[in-house]
């Protein structure tokens, strides 16, 4: 599939519930996957309040060495010395965890999104974020290789600096799971999730700066592009 400026694999913009290839766990009935007052563009977005850590899963159907993310997510409000999990990648043969895209802080101070590794290995910095604020968040991993992850807001501009850390080379990649932190005391909401492994472009969706300094939205030309197809 492809649009303006990228390809892309997979998307789930919770317009119509979940797509096919998309499902979802939630045995306590604590997520809410086509709820209006989640979205950021469209009708609809997806509300997680993190009790009984309810997930949406996509399985890729290939084993990817290399993917690349992008998601809109709405922070809650932090508990001090936790975070937890907002995506994950997972391998069904081997049963590990490559990369996990983390929300939260472990220092009683502000959140932050970080990334873990297999090993876990933490990235060496953080971005540090505002609790109750839409972040464009975008992550690109590779096996035998590094995992880097950008924010933006809703400004198009990049919050704090590019993070990072090693992927090992004892996996590979077959689902995305999107968790959501269950230290967070106020509903997360998510919208938007698009996945590239066939060119794993990163920053994913992301801002550039035109010529004259105009920030130009490319994810704004996808999803005017996909919603007048």
């Amino acid at each position: 599939m492809a649009f303006p400026d990228y390809t892309y694999d997979r998307y789930c913009d919770f317009e119509a519930g979940l797509p096919v290839a998309w499902a979802e766990t939630d045995a306590g009935g604590n997520l809410d996957v086509q709820n209006a007052a989640a979205k950021y563009y469209g009708s609809y977005g997806m509300a997680y309040d993190g009790v009984n850590s309810p997930f949406i899963r996509t399985d890729f159907g290939v084993n990817p060495t290399s993917i690349s993310l992008g998601f809109w997510m709405y922070t809650g409000v932090h508990t001090d010395w936790a975070r937890n999990y907002v995506v994950y990648t997972d391998n069904s043969t081997l049963g590990a965890v490559p990369i996990r895209a983390l929300w939260g802080d472990t220092e009683g101070g502000d959140a932050k999104f970080t990334l873990r590794n297999d090993t876990g290995t933490y990235s060496a910095a953080g971005v540090t974020v505002a609790d109750a604020t839409w972040y464009w968040v975008t992550i690109q991993a590779t096996i035998s290789g590094t995992a880097y992850l950008r924010v933006y807001n809703t400004s198009h501009a990049q919050v704090g600096a590019e993070i990072s850390v090693a992927v090992n080379a004892n996996n590979n990649f077959r689902y995305l799971n999107i968790i959501g932190p269950a230290s967070s005391s106020a509903v997360v909401y998510y919208d938007d999730i698009v996945i590239d492994w066939t060119d794993a472009t990163y920053p994913l969706l992301g801002w550039e700066t035109a010529a004259g300094g105009t920030n130009v939205s490319k994810y704004k030309k996808y999803y005017d592009y996909r919603r007048s197809q």
